[in-house]
């Protein structure tokens, strides 16, 4: 009999592969998950998405089925072997990369509305302003981080070819470059991890984030309008707080 499991849809390669993938790890879930690697942003998966446009140009979320897209439009041969496996749930890590020509809050939002069920057509997580967020800290208890944001300005800039934001992290966070020592992430290092931003979340929503359904959607909605009113956004990372949202009680026992 085969082993129902979850399909975990990433944005890019490095990190976002080997960070899901080593916090699958701490939390022994790393069997239960199918990490495929999207190889582009949120924009350009919008654009994939309207093969299922109708004649009103508006996406039929209805009669998406993640697997059998990404088999369908991915270019790795071996993603063909999604459409014949069994997933019980379904989830989205992208970044909200607002530095993008495409950036759209409405794009967003609407993604966010109908990517919201993991046993649907699946539940979507956004990183602010990405992935590399998850350590853009000082230390653990880096009192600023709860305050923290980063400008478009940041976001917009390189550094030789790195973008600016994800140098100054390798440079100021506690591990250094989340790509080379994401092992060094031990078990209560990220628990207090997922802490920190599940506290960030709930004090930028400013809601109980256990009994708010659509905390995702609103965070999203908040960071912006924060965009649009000052060019800023919180620094905060969702791409580990589905494992607190998935398996709560494990985590907390860890």
């Amino acid at each position: 009999m085969r082993m129902s499991k979850v399909l975990l849809l990433v944005e890019g390669k490095k990190p976002d592969r080997a960070i899901v993938k080593h916090f699958y790890q701490l939390y022994n879930q790393h069997r239960k998950i199918e990490i495929v690697s999207y190889e582009t942003n949120i924009y350009q998966f919008y654009d994939h998405l309207k093969k299922y446009a109708s004649s009103d140009d508006k996406i039929d979320y209805e009669k998406i089925d993640l697997p059998l897209f990404l088999a369908g439009c991915h270019w790795r041969p071996n993603i063909q072997k999604l459409a014949e496996m069994d997933f019980i749930e379904t989830l989205l890590v992208f970044d909200l990369d607002p530095q993008d020509d495409k950036y759209s809050p409405d794009l967003l939002v609407e993604l966010m509305e109908n990517f919201s069920d993991s046993m649907g057509i699946g539940k979507l997580y956004l990183n602010y302003p990405m992935v590399e967020s998850v350590i853009d800290m000082k230390s653990l208890d880096d009192k600023a981080f709860v305050s923290s944001t980063v400008s478009l300005d940041i976001l917009r800039k390189k550094v030789g070819k790195k973008n600016k934001y994800k140098h100054d992290v390798d440079n100021r966070s506690f591990i250094g470059s989340i790509t080379q020592n994401i092992k060094s992430i031990d078990i209560e290092t990220g628990g207090k991890l997922i802490d920190l931003h599940d506290k960030k979340v709930t004090s930028i929503i400013k809601s109980d984030v256990d009994i708010l359904k659509d905390k995702y959607l609103l965070l999203c909605k908040i960071q912006c309008k924060k965009l649009e009113n000052e060019e800023l956004v919180w620094i905060v990372n969702t791409c580990i707080l589905h494992l607190f949202d998935e398996y709560g009680s494990l985590v907390k026992e860890r």
